[in-house]
Formats: C-alpha cells, structure tokens, sequence
C-alpha cells in the first residue's frame, strides 16, 4: 500500500471526523490567489441557524468516533481511491477498529495494528511479517465548542449541505477551493437511526485545480457498538508471546517474520 493512501487512511482512523482536524488548528491555505486586503477589526457575526443546526447534527453522529470515547467498536468496508496511484487503490476491503480502555486495534484489509500497555503490534499478513514495539501513544482529539467548530470552518470557505434519498440523509462539508479537504460526509439511515457511511474528498497537492486527480475515501458500516467489544480484537498473544523477556511469534504464526525492537 502507497505512503500517500496509507497517510489519508490513518488520518481518517485516528480522528475520522474532518471537523476535529480542522478545529485543531491545521492551517489549511486556499489555493485561489487573492490580493491582500487591508486589516479591519473583527466583527461578530450571528452563525447562521441552518447552517449551525446541520453542523451540530454532523457531529452528533460522530460522536461515536471521538478519540476520547474509550468504548467503541465497528466493522466497515473501505474504499480508498488515489487517482493518481490507482494501482494501488483499495476497494471494499475490510475495515475494523475497536477501542476499550486504553486499548485500541484497527484491521484494514491484511494490516492489523494493535496498541496496548505490553507495547505496539503491527500484522502485515501480505507480506508475513510482525513487527513489535514499546508502547505508543494513540492520537487523542476530543469534540470542539460548536460555535468555535463553525466559525474556523467558515473562515476555511465550507458550507453545511443536507440531502435526502429516500431513508437516507446526507449531511456535507462543501468547499470545493480547498487545497486540502473539498468534501466530508455523513450519511445515516433515518428509519433505524444509524449512521451508513463516510465519504472524504481531498485535493491532490500537486495539482489541486484538477479534481479527476482528487483522492476519495467511503468507509460503509455494517456494525457499530460502544458496548459489545469483542474482546478477540486485544489478543496480543494470538501473534506473539514472551519467552524470557524475548518475543516469539506464537505456534499459529510461526512462518511469520518477527522483527521486535
């Protein structure tokens, strides 16, 4: 898998709401060149209701996925596209995360990556190799003040959109000028009251203004819980085990190649 689909991936898993990386301060530049306009004193301005009302309700539904919730699991399907390295693209692999207590796993496709109190565990089953490592910290974000939220992306040029396709509703982040993130979405199921799907438009650096070059991502849930974590996804000692303070691949993975640093 490419450094570039990779990177768009962990950002998605590490905070997957848009919203939390934008209110975290990432300086996120227009591509479109403006003359510099002379400094005037800030005015407040009232948010708009509509706009506000459908922000809210984006990070409502992602809630669940906030850093700071220590219990959550769900199963997906991920779509990751690269245009510009479709050779590389991942279509509709499998897709898991969970996170109890200070541990946390995410499986994407053949990846499996584990962090834990004994130390960090990464599974490439393609190319048969396990690598582990002390502990490692997993980025912790947490939800923003609403009106802060709206007005930094305001001020980034997104507008809130909402849409309806029969049972399913759509909520967008739109701004299309942005060198980084165009597009980010919620959709959910409103008769059984559960989100379906994410989708993520970003910009390809090194040519922005071509938005076949753009890369999507589409993460589809098919489970999503804060109470049942199967506790099968923190099972260091499925892969590896200790002999005498050194770790060993275990019986089942025994043809892995272990690389323990």
């Amino acid at each position: 898998m490419k450094r570039g689909i990779f990177k768009m991936i962990l950002l998605v898993v590490a905070v997957i709401g848009t919203t939390w990386l934008l209110a975290n301060r990432i300086v996120i530049k227009n591509w479109k060149k403006e003359e510099p306009k002379p400094k005037q004193a800030e005015r407040t301005e009232t948010p708009d209701p509509a706009q506000l009302a459908m922000l809210d309700e984006m990070t409502q539904w992602l809630r669940p996925f906030d850093s700071l919730n220590v219990n959550c699991y769900y199963d997906a399907r991920l779509t990751a596209i690269d245009k510009m390295d479709s050779a590389h693209a991942m279509i509709n692999v499998p897709f898991r995360y969970a996170r109890k207590g200070a541990n946390c796993y995410f499986r994407i496709d053949q990846t499996e990556n584990l962090f834990s109190k004994d130390g960090y565990m990464l599974v490439d089953h393609n190319a048969r190799k396990i690598l582990v490592t002390p502990p490692r910290s997993v980025m912790r974000g947490g939800m923003p003040d609403l009106r802060q939220l709206f007005k930094t992306i305001t001020a980034e040029g997104y507008t809130m959109k909402k849409d309806r396709q029969g049972a399913a509703m759509t909520i967008s982040m739109l701004s299309p000028n942005n060198i980084n993130f165009k597009e980010f979405s919620v959709t959910y199921d409103s008769v059984v009251n559960r989100i379906t799907k994410i989708f993520l438009r970003q910009s390809e650096l090194s040519d922005p203004l071509n938005t076949e070059a753009d890369k999507l991502m589409t993460i589809e849930f098919a489970q999503l819980s804060n109470v049942s974590i199967p506790d099968s996804c923190f099972r260091q000692q499925k892969f590896v085990v200790k002999n005498k303070d050194q770790w060993q691949c275990s019986t089942a993975y025994s043809e892995y190649e272990l690389v323990a640093r």
